[in-house]
């Protein structure tokens, strides 16, 4: 079975949450520890485009499960991104149900982050 993970990173910008979307793949050797809250896992049954928040009851091996978790950046962070990928902060009320541009992934992405509790502080 084929293991993804997503991460949904979210940060304050103009006293309003915006999220950076990251994508990574993991291999078979790697282990990876995440201290941030899963907020939901997606089964793929075959090997098609079609993915889903459940297993089928009739589906004994998933070829793919993907976790989608949760990660607040801190007010000063820095990382890398390559340069053939971009990156955008958006609010999720324009990801909301927006599923042609995003995905059925992310466009569900406001729905599942909306379980958690977000508190701006300005300093």
């Amino acid at each position: 079975m084929i293991r993804t993970i997503q991460a949904a990173l979210s940060v304050h910008e103009n006293s309003v949450i915006n999220v950076l979307l990251l994508n990574c793949g993991f291999g078979h050797g790697e282990r990876v520890r995440l201290t941030a809250q899963t907020v939901a896992k997606w089964w793929r049954p075959d090997f098609d485009m079609e993915i889903y928040p459940y297993v089928a009851s009739h589906i004994t091996k998933p070829k793919e499960m993907i976790k989608v978790f949760t990660i607040n950046l801190p007010s000063s962070v820095s990382f890398e991104i390559p340069q053939e990928n971009l990156l955008m902060a958006t609010p999720p009320f324009e990801i909301f149900g927006n599923t042609r541009k995003y995905g059925s992934i992310i466009a569900n992405l406001p729905q599942t982050l909306g379980r958690f509790n977000y508190i701006y502080y300005p300093q």
